[in-house]
Parts: C-alpha cells; sequence; structure tokens
C-alpha cells in the first residue's frame, strides 16, 4: 500500500490506523477529530467538528507527526499517541493541513432564552452586553 504524493481524502479514510509507504517512510495513518464550542448560553452556542489527517513516522516513545502530507514533521511526546490533545500542537503549527470533514452544528436560540428572562424578570427585562 502506497500514499499518493498529493493528500487525498478517500486514501486517509481507507488507510486509517494503518502502515503504508509514503516516499521513503514507512508511515502511520491517523484520522484525529477535535471538537470546539463558541458562544454563551444568552445568545447561543455553536460547535465545530474537524477530522484531520495526521501521518506519523518513528517508533515507541520517539514519533514525528505531520499534519500537512509530510511536508513538515514535528515531534511528538507520547508512547502511543491517537486523540487530537496528542496532536495539538503539530496541527496548530501546520500549515495548510489535511482537514478530512467539517462539521458545524449551531443552537442559537437567542430569542427564546430572551424571552424566558424577560418573563422571569418582568417588561423591565433588558440584555447586557
Amino acid at each position: 500500500m502506497t500514499l499518493s504524493k498529493t493528500p487525498i481524502k478517500a486514501e486517509y479514510m481507507k488507510f486509517n490506523n494503518k502502515k503504508v509507504k509514503f516516499g521513503r517512510f514507512n508511515v502511520l495513518v491517523r484520522i484525529v477529530e477535535s471538537e470546539t464550542r463558541v458562544g454563551s448560553y444568552d445568545r447561543g452556542i455553536a460547535w465545530t467538528r474537524r477530522k484531520y489527517g495526521i501521518l506519523l513516522r518513528g517508533r515507541k516513545g520517539n514519533w514525528s507527526a505531520s499534519a500537512n502530507h509530510g511536508k513538515t514533521w514535528e515531534p511528538v511526546w507520547q508512547n502511543r499517541p491517537y486523540y487530537y490533545e496528542d496532536f495539538r500542537n503539530v496541527i496548530r503549527s501546520s500549515k495548510n493541513k489535511v482537514i478530512l470533514e467539517t462539521q458545524l452544528d449551531k443552537e442559537l436560540a437567542f430569542e427564546q432564552i430572551q424571552a424566558i428572562n424577560r418573563r422571569w424578570d418582568g417588561p423591565g427585562y433588558k440584555w447586557r452586553k
């Protein structure tokens, strides 16, 4: 099994958790997921879920990871890196990350929440930023 020189999302999905040949290296392909939440309960909340493609090379305790399809490699200090937290620095410092999927969910209930606040606090209730 060989990974192509350009990032292809289908290959990352197909080779997830498998060792493949990538140039002159044998790499382990990983897909990691992140979830971030922004907003407040007064105005509404939005969640962003992303799946990133990661390439790992090395061996136990001495891993290097790439989030941009082998352009840059950075050390990962975990015995068995798997979760997003293990790769957070690698992903943040990489340009042109391999983003496999982005999903945005919003729960914007501002008017409904303000109606509840007016009912409880009276007609003089005013929302403050």
